[in-house]
């Protein structure tokens, strides 16, 4: 008999990887896990250890009674649910509610929340996560890559703002083909797992049309340095704010096109 089909799910640079049975349901591309006891147990200490280094309404915490009584309580909405067990004897935490992500198949395990993304933080500011592994070394905190993707703004087409005039031009050259308008991702990349995230970003660049839509330019990249290039001017300071200002990793978001 053929073992039952598994998945890996996690959220990403806040929990560790879990391995539950391979389901199809989704919530807005989200999956909808179902863990055992002792897998909830495991989340009930990361949650615990996570309150302890961030604001009450930014974490969801769980809780397992003596009685076994699962519950869920969310800090921002400062209510309790508690979570029965399903007929498959599993636990739906966080189901449609929070973003677990499926580790692709390919991809190595990572183990409880990816070094990397707490070298960053340990190497600029103070510590967010739960100490789940050893400590890091030295060598080991290396600063992750920061550059910016560039995608095309579909949405400012349908809303374009500003003086009519401007406005009536853009449309022109949107028609011709020369100008096109650029939606910028800020993008940060795991130096320890590769794994790139989005923390800011920066829509309705209008400029002339490029063929680097779809890509990111990286702060190394030597066109960077073209100071007449209004698209490399806006790269530069989005890149620049992220390395001035770090976006902490509890707010890293998956970058969609990775």
């Amino acid at each position: 008999m053929a073992p039952a089909a598994t998945m890996r799910v996690t959220i990403s640079g806040v929990y560790s990887e879990y391995e539950v049975p391979a389901t199809d349901e989704r919530w807005n591309g989200w999956a909808v896990p179902g863990f055992t006891v002792s897998q909830v147990r495991q989340l009930a200490a990361e949650t615990a250890a996570l309150a302890a280094t961030v604001p009450a309404d930014e974490i969801d915490t769980i809780t397992i009674g003596d009685d076994g009584t699962v519950s869920v309580h969310s800090g921002q909405w400062n209510s309790t649910t508690v979570v029965e067990p399903a007929p498959d004897g599993r636990y739906y935490i966080g189901a449609y509610e929070w973003a677990w992500e499926i580790i692709a198949p390919d991809q190595p395990p990572l183990g409880p929340a990816c070094a990397g993304h707490r070298a960053r933080d340990t190497a600029i500011t103070s510590h967010p996560f739960p100490a789940l592994e050893p400590p890091m070394t030295a060598p080991s905190a290396a600063l992750p890559r920061v550059g910016v993707h560039i995608a095309e703004d579909r949405d400012y087409y349908a809303s374009p703002v500003g003086d009519p005039e401007i406005v009536a031009e853009e449309r022109r050259h949107f028609a011709d083909g020369t100008w096109t308008a650029y939606l910028l991702s800020t993008v940060v990349e795991c130096p320890h797992c590769g794994r790139r995230y989005t923390t800011d970003a920066l829509g309705g660049v209008v400029v002339d049309t490029t063929s680097l839509v779809d890509s990111i330019v990286w702060a190394d990249d030597p066109t960077l340095a073209d100071t007449d290039d209004y698209l490399h001017e806006q790269i530069r300071d989005l890149i620049h704010t992220e390395q001035a200002n770090p976006a902490p990793p509890t707010e890293w978001v998956p970058l969609p096109t990775d």
